[in-house]
């Protein structure tokens, strides 16, 4: 269950994510209510719960993309009042354009940005090695897979180095087989680099095999039911699903889901 040492702290980091009394309502309909979040720097946290609870709704506060009708968000000590410059997002769709390759679609973040691409030129290497995108530089949208697409939407977001990764069902649009594989990629990206990431899914399994700590959410208004530890070594692999560890996690996410009257 939820313990002190989960919510709001006074002391922050560069990188931490401080969620503290957020609520959202969009008009008369109550999405959030309350929320109390502390993400430390370097973990990795998914928030996991029912279509409608609110997930995607925290994760684009978070982003400085909706401001919360109450409470307060801070990246480290910044009070996010609009979208922060040391976060990347990845959704649930890659959004490559598609006149523009691989390469060019890494790099359409630094435009934005207004940030000189030749300073990034080595960190863009290492991201398409890191990604397995070497060979595809100059290839378009049309001619990668579902999973390739999502590399690169991956690699524009990590393309400025932010500290902070947001993720909101990144892989869901995949089939199962590409998603397994994804999410051993994005598990040996974030061992090599070790940023702040919120991920949101809609899945167990992926949630306890990538998470340090899982946020369970309830039904609309959406509110955290109870956050788990997941204590499994790192790095790992698919065959950790039947360790106690893993199973034990599932079963209380699952006796969780049962007593609030929801389903995965």
């Amino acid at each position: 269950m939820t313990t002190d040492a989960n919510l709001v702290s006074s002391v922050r980091t560069e990188a931490d994510i401080q969620i503290a009394g957020v609520t959202q309502r969009f008009g008369s309909l109550l999405a959030l209510d309350t929320v109390d979040l502390r993400i430390s720097a370097g973990e990795f946290v998914s928030v996991l719960g029912p279509s409608g609870c609110g997930k995607s709704t925290l994760m684009r506060a978070v982003a400085g993309l909706v401001p919360p009708t109450a409470g307060t968000i801070h990246i480290g000590a910044d009070l996010v009042r609009k979208p922060h410059p040391d976060v990347g997002i990845v959704f649930q769709k890659a959004t490559l354009l598609p006149w523009r390759n691989v390469r060019d679609n890494i790099t359409l973040q630094l435009e934005m940005r207004n940030l000189p691409a030749a300073r990034f030129e080595k960190r863009l290497r290492q991201l398409i090695t890191l990604t397995g995108l070497e060979g595809f530089e100059s290839a378009l949208p049309h001619q990668l897979s579902g999973g390739m697409q999502q590399r690169v939407a991956l690699c524009r977001a990590l393309i400025h180095d932010p500290k902070i990764m947001l993720m909101d069902e990144p892989f869901g649009a995949l089939d199962a087989m590409t998603r397994e594989t994804m999410n051993l990629e994005l598990q040996r990206v974030w061992l090599e680099s070790r940023k702040t990431v919120m991920f949101i899914t809609h899945s167990i399994s992926e949630a306890v095999f990538l998470s340090d700590r899982i946020v369970v959410m309830s039904k609309r208004p959406g509110k955290i039911a109870t956050i788990i530890d997941v204590d499994l070594p790192r790095p790992r692999s698919f065959s950790m699903v039947g360790e106690p560890a893993f199973i034990e996690a599932t079963i209380r996410i699952r006796e969780c889901f049962d007593a609030l009257g929801m389903t995965e």
